[in-house]
């Protein structure tokens, strides 16, 4: 009973001493008297903590967001966005009797402003979207059919 308690301890410890590797072909450490950053290319995000002003994302994270594409699924549909890039907000305008939904994407993926729509124009408020690269999915009745590329300025 012993020697297998002991076996099992030793397992254990042995796997939280080795839990933290990653097997990368790419990677860097910097390290100061204070910090040590250690990082791999293809590393997933692990964890991100946040405020209003700040992120703060364990693991890797790319800085750079590019659109390689943008979706115009129903070309003849005419649904334009302005001012391209906005500060406060941007409009919405849509064919009238149009009837849909809309949302605004950043660069993780995270869904900042779902709202349902209507024909005609509409103010979509961005007061609470920091700065920086956004897509504008535009649905109707659940099937995509434009997005854009927004980008808010200081």
């Amino acid at each position: 009973m012993k020697k297998t308690l002991l076996c099992a301890a030793a397992l254990g410890i042995w796997q939280l001493y080795n839990a933290q590797e990653a097997l990368s072909s790419q990677g860097e450490v910097f390290e100061t008297p204070q910090v040590q950053l250690q990082f791999t290319v293809g590393e997933a995000v692990i964890q991100t903590y946040g405020n209003s002003n700040n992120d703060l994302t364990q693991g890797f994270h790319q800085t750079v967001w590019e659109f390689v594409s943008l979706k115009d699924v129903v070309p003849e549909f005419n649904i334009s966005a302005y001012p391209n890039p906005f500060t406060d907000g941007f409009t919405l305008e849509s064919p009238e009797g149009f009837s849909g939904s809309i949302q605004l994407i950043d660069a993780k993926g995270k869904i900042l402003v779902n709202n349902s729509i209507a024909g005609g124009v509409a103010q979509i408020p961005t007061n609470q979207v920091l700065p920086g690269t956004y897509a504008l999915i535009v649905f109707q009745e659940d099937q995509e059919i434009k997005v854009f590329k927004l980008i808010k300025s200081q």
